[in-house]
């Protein structure tokens, strides 16, 4: 099974999915997704979502299923208290 997890909070507005050799990131608030080969590019600088188009759209599908089976909520505001400097939080 493909591991999934959603960001943190309202820091950040983004969904992953990993499967085998493959990472998506779903930016929610740019709506843009990257795709990475995490054993060629443990760094993720070369983003391969147009390259791979099928494997893109198997895993957003994915990503989104999961994101509604789950009702995992999709952050829609920025969290005022992140300190993006320290990428601590602040908690007021």
């Amino acid at each position: 099974d493909p591991e999934m997890s959603r960001g943190l909070g309202d820091v950040y507005k983004e969904g992953v999915i990993r499967k085998g050799k493959w990472k998506l990131i779903k930016f929610y608030e740019e709506k843009k997704v990257e795709l990475y080969n995490i054993d060629e590019d443990k760094s993720e600088e070369t983003d391969l979502f147009s390259v791979y188009s099928e494997i893109t759209s198997k895993l957003k599908k994915k990503l989104e299923g999961w994101v509604i089976m789950t009702e995992a909520p999709i952050p829609s505001k920025t969290n005022k208290n992140y300190v993006e400097e320290s990428r601590n939080w602040v908690i007021k």
